[in-house]
């Protein structure tokens, strides 16, 4: 009788110290895998856009006002001063000369990519900095061109004149 009382003393204390294994496992890789995935308030801070200022050239010339771009009908003109002529002139009107936009000023912003940032993150950080205007078009083209594992974390200076592929390819290190 105290035999079996103590084989199942015995038995207990096993499961107990199984279970208790168990617990304390699945804790640690819990606790791991909660801590990669999350996005603390430092890693946030330190995601820095810097912008270069632009320096503007001012000149004394006036500025000249796009011309919007119209279709005109020609003028007609009926002659009242000769009564045996029923005919219409038409005298087209010479078309005004269009002023070509102003080409947009290039200018050089220095971007921080964080360690272990992934693609979509990239993209959103290019995009606060005003070099991208959708961050899915990055990442769809990154993805297409095989390199959205090949993006490297760093300090990059990028053009704004830089299409994506070219962003692509300077935050990835490879050349074209």
């Amino acid at each position: 009788m105290i035999d079996r009382l103590k084989d199942l003393l015995y038995e207990i204390s096993d499961i107990l110290v199984a279970v208790l294994i168990v617990i304390l496992v699945s804790g640690v890789i819990v606790w791991q895998v909660t801590d990669t995935l999350a996005f603390s308030k430092e890693q946030a801070d330190s995601i820095t856009v810097e912008k270069q200022p632009v320096t503007e050239v001012i000149s004394n010339e006036p500025v000249e006002e796009p011309v919007e771009e119209s279709v005109e009908e020609p003028s007609i003109i009926v002659e009242e001063n000769n009564p045996s002529s029923n005919q219409a002139e038409v005298i087209p009107e010479e078309p005004k000369e269009e002023t070509p936009p102003p080409k947009p000023v290039s200018k050089d912003v220095k971007v921080t990519i964080p360690s272990g940032s992934p693609g979509i993150k990239i993209a959103n950080i290019l995009q606060e900095a005003g070099l991208i205007k959708d961050s899915n078009d990055f990442v769809k083209r990154s993805s297409e061109l095989k390199m959205d594992s090949k993006l490297k974390s760093g300090t990059y200076t990028i053009s704004t004149s830089n299409s994506i592929d070219d962003m692509i390819y300077i935050i990835a290190g490879k050349k074209r």
